[in-house]
């Protein structure tokens, strides 16, 4: 399985956060984004062979491991709520759990499209003699 993503790729998609550069900082990113690669294989397995044979693009697979790494980079505890003062805020439990989780938006560009039904073949209907006028 090729590596879909990056620990510099997580480092541009994280706006508003500073992840330094360096070895230990890498290696934490670089395993978990093997972890939600794996995962996230582990719910569509069809992800490998669909971008070998080009039917799913590497970047929409990049952008839902980024999603999903982020996630614990910006909330590595799972925090639920926070309160500084005055100010408070809750996080979603779902997406703040400080686990790798993949949640149905991350899904959402990744799984086969629901191919349109081709009907069911024809039904031929007739209306009974002693119901025609």
């Amino acid at each position: 399985m090729p590596p879909y993503t990056s620990p510099q790729d997580i480092r541009d998609a994280a706006y508003g956060i500073t992840i330094p550069p360096g070895g230990e900082v890498d290696a934490s990113l670089s395993g978990l984004i093997d972890k939600a690669e794996r995962r996230l294989i582990a719910r569509v397995p069809s992800i490998p062979a669909r971008v070998a044979d080009g039917t799913l693009e590497v970047a929409a697979v990049r952008d839902a491991i980024e999603d999903i790494v982020l996630r614990v980079v910006r909330n590595p505890n799972g925090y639920s709520s926070e309160q500084a003062g005055e100010f408070s805020y809750r996080i979603d439990r779902v997406t703040a759990s400080g686990r790798i989780e993949i949640t149905d938006a991350d899904l959402v560009g990744l799984l086969l499209p629901v191919s349109a039904s081709t009907g069911f073949g024809s039904i031929r209907l007739g209306v009974p003699s002693w119901r025609l006028p």
